[in-house]
């Protein structure tokens, strides 16, 4: 298996924290926001469908080594990393090598995830972050 997605982003974004789905992490610091093309879901209420749904290459247009991400993230005053836009557990390699390179530099992981993976997986992928949260609304009528 090849991850295409491995280093490329469809775009970065700095960020509030509060914008991302947690409570009380970090409060009034920015995050460096990223993400890749492609997604394992289908909401159709995702407010960036066209770049989680697209299989066009161009759309990992942006380049990035982990050194790279954790070095903007410090250069720009970020206090972490949010792995976002699409679920991050599709590209848990490139993930996991962020989060990795981002502990030298004493900077935060954080994953907007909706959780769906298998249990071996998941237990290695969240081990290397510091938050996560569901950016997906609760559709349950609850």
């Amino acid at each position: 298996m090849v991850l295409y997605s491995y280093g490329r982003s469809s775009g970065f974004c700095i960020h509030p924290i509060e914008m991302k789905p947690l409570n009380h992490f970090l409060p009034g610091r920015p995050v460096l926001s990223f993400g890749a093309a492609g997604c394992n879901l289908s909401c159709t209420f995702c407010q960036n469908r066209d770049i989680s749904k697209s299989r066009q290459m161009n759309t990992l247009a942006s380049q990035a080594t982990a050194q790279i991400l954790t070095g903007t993230s410090v250069t720009t005053g970020c206090g972490s990393i949010a792995y976002t836009y699409n679920d991050p557990v599709i590209f848990m390699e490139y993930v996991i090598d962020i989060a990795k390179a981002r502990r030298e530099q004493n900077i935060n992981s954080v994953a907007v995830s909706a959780g769906y993976i298998l249990a071996e997986p998941r237990t290695e992928f969240f081990s290397h972050m510091d938050a996560a949260g569901t950016g997906y609304p609760d559709l349950s009528g609850k």
